[in-house]
């Protein structure tokens, strides 16, 4: 479900131009913004306000009607507007372009047939930057009580945003099962079922924007303190969970993992680690500094398992949005290199890479493709109990449930992919 745009009141000079879009579908819309374009090139407060009325209108038509409604505006015209916004300071009562592309972005499906244009104009006219990003508290040049003082206000907000909105977030996530079942035509589903939904989801809307923008908000500090005392294991620490809070309220549609979620649950902890030795360890020769690199690795690992998901949910979002396959799979293979235990991302690349190699005509190419994707399959087959022990799955009746159902979903890629020829 998309979130509507702020509430914007057009100038006097669009005004006349904005009343003769009023009760038009998309497609005349679209036609008297492509024709006052054309003729009046110059105008750009008539051509900007059009765009922005073009946007309202499909978000309107996705909120309203339960719609996939899309336009096939040209992404030389997306280009032309994202320049006019980027030069006259117009963002429509947001504070950047990207605050206003991000409602747009956030639409699912697109509402642009042509939203493979959008992202190279964004990144011309607006530098990319991370969701919520804001601009970062200055750090000292060396980690001391000023750095802990800082990440402990960062992390007290974060914390407190998280408390509540982990129990919001799941009644999101039903909210939008409840739509996508019946789009997908499932019959115990009724529009009342629909109706409520979109209530219970509109209700939480406000809350769940305001407490997820606390936590992304600290992201960008957090990073440049991570990135500036590599060697400060209380900053990892509190990058770890941070970066966990991030992911988990960045997921209203789809379930939590239950090992992120136990990441970002709990106490952050400002405290240096006590690596004092007990008796047991003295006597196995075990020494001060390899506690210490044992606990580093450790955190390290998480870091690398985190990061991933952060960045495969990135490639997941440019893929609804109409991304071609081909062009994240480079990357999603670099993610499941990263972190090997995520079956999940193995799976994802199997399945796309099988996918893509449909397409290959060359004969040798197909079958390299074909041998990649079974190999992310054997892996994915090979780790399934290590991915079951990282999301703390020990009974062994569930255990056994969730098992079956990864191996049939990779019994699924891999069997036809072993019948082809």
């Amino acid at each position: 479900m998309t979130q509507p745009l702020k509430e914007y009141t057009y100038n006097p000079a669009a005004s006349s131009f904005i009343g003769s879009l009023e009760g038009l579908g998309i497609k005349e819309i679209e036609q008297k913004l492509v024709r006052e374009a054309a003729t009046n090139s110059d105008s750009y407060e008539t051509i900007l306000a059009g765009f922005h009325y073009l946007v309202k209108t499909l978000i309107a038509l996705r909120e309203d009607e339960d719609s996939d409604a899309k336009s096939p505006l040209e992404g030389s015209l997306i280009d032309s507007c994202m320049g006019m916004m980027k030069e006259h300071n117009q963002f429509f009562g947001y504070e950047s372009g990207n605050d206003f592309f991000q409602i747009v972005d956030e639409a699912t499906p697109a509402i642009f047939i042509h939203n493979g244009d959008i992202l190279p104009a964004l990144v011309k006219y607006f530098p990319p930057r991370r969701p919520g990003e804001v601009e970062e508290v200055k750090l000292p040049a060396v980690f001391g009580p000023e750095v802990t003082s800082i990440l402990a206000d960062l992390t007290g907000r974060s914390a407190s945003a998280f408390k509540e909105v982990r129990f919001i977030i799941p009644v999101m996530q039903r909210a939008h099962r409840v739509r996508e079942r019946y789009q997908k035509g499932d019959a115990t589903i009724t529009p009342t079922d629909v109706k409520q939904a979109k209530e219970d989801f509109d209700k939480h809307k406000d809350d769940y924007q305001k407490l997820s923008k606390i936590i992304t908000q600290g992201m960008p500090t957090v990073h440049k303190a991570i990135a500036n005392y590599p060697n400060a294991l209380v900053v990892h620490q509190v990058y770890n969970r941070y970066l966990a809070q991030l992911l988990v309220s960045q997921e209203i549609k789809g379930a939590v993992e239950s090992y992120v979620f136990k990441m970002a649950d709990g106490e952050f902890d400002l405290t240096e680690p006590d690596f004092t030795l007990t008796e047991d360890e003295k006597l196995r020769e075990i020494t001060i500094q390899k506690k210490t690199e044992d606990f580093r690795e450790l955190l390290q690992k998480d870091t690398n398992r985190l990061e991933a998901r952060y960045r495969k949910r990135k490639l997941m979002l440019m893929l609804q949005k109409g991304t071609p396959k081909y062009k994240i799979l480079g990357e999603l293979v670099k993610v499941s290199e990263t972190d090997p235990d995520d079956i999940k991302t193995h799976i994802l690349a199997a399945r796309l890479i099988a996918e893509h190699s449909q397409a290959m005509t060359n004969t040798a190419k197909r079958i390299h493709f074909r041998e990649e994707a079974l190999n992310h399959c054997k892996v994915a087959f090979a780790r399934i109990d290590a991915y079951l022990d990282l999301q703390g799955i020990d009974d062994i009746r569930k255990r056994d449930m969730v098992r079956v159902g990864f191996v049939k979903t990779i019994s699924a890629i891999r069997n036809p992919l072993i019948r082809r020829t």
